[in-house]
C-alpha cells in the first residue's frame, strides 16, 4: 500500500520571522511494509534547513517525536530521505513532518493519514490541518463511484453542516468551511453507502495557527 500527500494549495503564513525554506522535489509517501511504515520524501532546494523531524499522531491533534533526520543545510542538489516506523499494533495513524532552522525556529507539513491493509470502499489519506481557523480541506480515495454524505456536527451532537456529492472511483477532494463557527472541538462525519468515517476538527483564533510550510516544485 502507498499513499501520498498531495500539496492542496493551502499555505498558511503566520509569522514575519525568517525560516528554513524547503521545496519538496517529490511529496512525502508513506509505504507499507510488513515490519512498518516506510516514509520517503525529497528536497530540491533547502535553505538553511537544520533537521526534520517525523511526527505521529492517534489523533491528528496530539503529535509526538517518533524521528529525526539531519537536513541538508543550504542546498539545491536533490536530497533523498528514508524514515522506518516499525510496526506497533496500529492500523491507523496520522503523521507529518516538522522543519527546523538554525534559528531554531519551526514549520511543519500537511497531515498525512494512514491506514494499514485498507479493506474499507473509501479511505483518507491526505488532509489539511485539522487544527484550523476557517477551511479543511480533505483528499480521498475512493474504491467505488456513489453519493457521498458528510456532516460537520459540535460537541452536543447538533449538525451544523450537512451535505452530499457524487464521488468516483479514485481520488476525490472535500472542503469544509467552519469560519463561522466559534472556537472549539467539532467532528466531521462521512458516510458512503454504509460507511461512516469520522475526523475531529478545531476552529481555533488565526495567530493560534501552527506554520504551515509544503512546497513541491
Amino acid at each position: 500500500m502507498k499513499k501520498t500527500l498531495y500539496i492542496l494549495a493551502i499555505l498558511l503564513s503566520v509569522s514575519n520571522l525568517s525560516f528554513a525554506e524547503c521545496i519538496f522535489h517529490k511529496p512525502v509517501e508513506i509505504r507499507e511494509l510488513s515490519i512498518g511504515n516506510l516514509i520517503t520524501w525529497s528536497t530540491i532546494t533547502e535553505n538553511g534547513n537544520e533537521k526534520f523531524i517525523v511526527e505521529k499522531s492517534k489523533d491528528g491533534f496530539s503529535f509526538k517525536e517518533i524521528g529525526e533526520l539531519d537536513g541538508a543545510g543550504d542546498s539545491q542538489d536533490i536530497t533523498e530521505y528514508r524514515f522506518l516506523d516499525l510496526k506497533t499494533g496500529e492500523d491507523e495513524a496520522y503523521y507529518r513532518l516538522k522543519m527546523i532552522d538554525k534559528a531554531n525556529y519551526e514549520s511543519i507539513t500537511h497531515t498525512i493519514f494512514f491506514n494499514r491493509e485498507q479493506s474499507n470502499n473509501y479511505a483518507f489519506y491526505s488532509m489539511s490541518n485539522p487544527t484550523t481557523d476557517s477551511h479543511f480541506t480533505l483528499l480521498l480515495d475512493s474504491k467505488i463511484a456513489g453519493k457521498l454524505r458528510y456532516r460537520v456536527l459540535n460537541q452536543k451532537g447538533k449538525v451544523l453542516i450537512s451535505k452530499a456529492r457524487q464521488v468516483s472511483a479514485g481520488e476525490n477532494m472535500i472542503s469544509v468551511n467552519i469560519s463561522d463557527f466559534p472556537n472549539g472541538s467539532y467532528r466531521l462525519e462521512t458516510i458512503l453507502g454504509e460507511e461512516v468515517e469520522v475526523i475531529n476538527l478545531r476552529k481555533v483564533a488565526r495567530n493560534s495557527l501552527p506554520n504551515i510550510q509544503y512546497v513541491i516544485k
